[in-house]
C-alpha cells in the first residue's frame, strides 16, 4: 500500500487538475477516423465485436437518431417492475435487518462487559457476521446477487432493455470508472488519500454540474423524443467523469498505482478524443463536442443573451450565473 508521496508528486496535483477541467471543458471537433480507433480498440478490450458506429452531432441529435429504433417499443410498466424488484430484493432486505439486530445485541454485549475495543471480541464478532451473513458482508456474494436480480429484471420486463438492433448498454465496462474508483484506493492509504483529495478540491463542483447535466435537464424538457432510461443514460461523458478522472490518473501515474493497462489507456484515449460516446453492443453512437461553453468567473455556466452551451446542430442550453434557463426565461441584458 502506497503510504506517502513526496513534496515534488504534490506539486503535480495542480497540474492534473487542469488537465482534466481542459478535457472536460473542451469545445475542440473530434476526429471521427480517430474515434472509431478507439472505440474498436475499447470493445475488443473487453470481449466484444467492433460495433457500427454513428455519428452525432449533439445529444439531441443523437436522442432523435436512437428513437429510430425504439418505435416498436412498448411502453414500460413502471409500477409493475416495481413491484417485481421489490420481489427480488426483499431477501437481502431481511438480511440487512437481522445484520442490523445482531449488530446492536452485540454492541450491548460489548458495553456491558466494558470490553468494547477487544481483539477477541472484535474476532467474535467478525466470526459471528461471516457465519450467518456471508451473502451481505461479502462483496463477491453482492456482486453475484446484484448481476442475478439484473438479470431476472431483464427476463421480467424486456421492455427495458434497448432492442436487439443495439443490444446492451456498456458505458461502465467501457469506461472503468466504477472498477478504478475502488481498486486504487485499495492501494493508497486512507491518510494520503485525504491528503491529495484536500489537494484536487471539491471533485463534485469541478465538472458534473457544470455540463452534463444542464444537457440532459434540457433534453428531458424537449417533448416527442422516444428514449428509456436504459438508452438515455447508457453514456461516456467527459465531463461526467473528469473529475475522478482527474485523481485516476494522478494516481496512476504519478504514484505508481496499478490497474489493467490496456483498458486504462483505451478509456484515457475515450474521454479524451471521443466527447459523448454511447456504447451499445452492436451499435455505437459517438456525439461531437459543444461549439461554445460559456462560464463565469467562478467557473460557472452563464452567458448573457445567447446560450452558455452551444453544439454545431444548434442544440443549446442557457443559463445565467450557473442556472439553468428555459427559453422564455433569456433576456439580453442592457450595457
Amino acid at each position: 500500500m502506497i503510504t506517502e508521496m513526496t513534496s515534488e508528486q504534490e506539486a503535480l496535483i495542480p497540474s492534473y487538475r487542469e488537465k482534466w477541467r481542459n478535457i472536460a471543458l473542451s469545445i475542440e471537433r473530434i476526429d471521427q477516423e480517430t474515434a472509431s480507433e478507439i472505440i474498436q480498440r475499447a470493445y475488443a478490450l473487453i470481449g466484444k465485436q467492433p460495433p457500427r458506429i454513428i455519428f452525432c452531432d449533439s445529444p439531441y441529435d443523437y436522442r432523435l437518431k436512437v428513437s429510430e429504433f425504439l418505435r416498436t417499443s412498448e411502453p414500460p410498466d413502471f409500477a409493475q417492475a416495481m413491484g417485481k424488484a421489490n420481489d427480488i430484493l426483499s431477501g437481502l432486505f431481511e438480511q440487512l435487518g437481522q445484520l442490523s439486530v445482531i449488530a446492536e445485541e452485540t454492541l450491548n454485549t460489548a458495553v456491558e462487559q466494558n470490553d468494547t475495543l477487544s481483539p477477541s471480541l472484535e474476532q467474535h464478532i467478525g466470526e459471528k457476521f461471516q457465519q450467518h451473513f456471508s451473502g451481505v458482508l461479502d462483496n463477491e456474494g453482492l456482486e453475484r446477487g446484484l448481476d442475478s436480480f439484473k438479470e431476472q429484471l431483464k427476463q421480467e420486463f424486456p421492455q427495458f432493455q434497448p432492442p436487439d438492433e443495439l443490444g446492451e448498454g456498456l458505458n461502465t465496462e467501457i469506461e472503468q470508472n466504477n472498477d478504478l474508483f475502488f481498486w486504487l484506493q485499495e492501494q493508497v492509504s486512507p491518510d494520503l488519500q485525504k491528503r491529495v483529495f484536500k489537494q484536487f478540491g471539491n471533485l463534485e463542483d469541478f465538472c458534473r454540474c457544470q455540463i452534463h447535466n444542464p444537457v440532459y435537464r434540457e433534453l428531458s424538457a424537449l417533448p416527442n423524443i422516444n428514449a428509456l432510461w436504459s438508452v438515455i443514460h447508457n453514456c461516456v461523458a467527459p465531463d461526467a467523469s473528469a473529475g475522478n478522472y482527474s485523481w485516476f490518473d494522478f494516481y496512476i501515474s504519478v504514484l505508481g498505482c496499478e490497474c489493467h493497462l490496456e483498458k486504462w489507456q483505451a478509456s484515457l484515449d475515450l474521454l479524451q478524443s471521443c466527447g459523448y460516446v454511447y456504447p451499445f453492443e452492436h451499435i455505437c453512437f459517438i456525439c461531437d463536442r459543444p461549439t461554445r461553453i460559456s462560464l463565469d468567473e467562478e467557473g460557472r455556466l452563464h452567458a448573457e443573451g445567447e446560450p452558455a452551451i452551444m453544439f454545431t446542430d444548434g442544440f443549446s442550453v442557457h443559463a445565467y450565473r450557473g442556472i439553468p434557463l428555459r427559453d422564455r426565461y433569456i433576456i439580453q441584458v442592457a450595457g
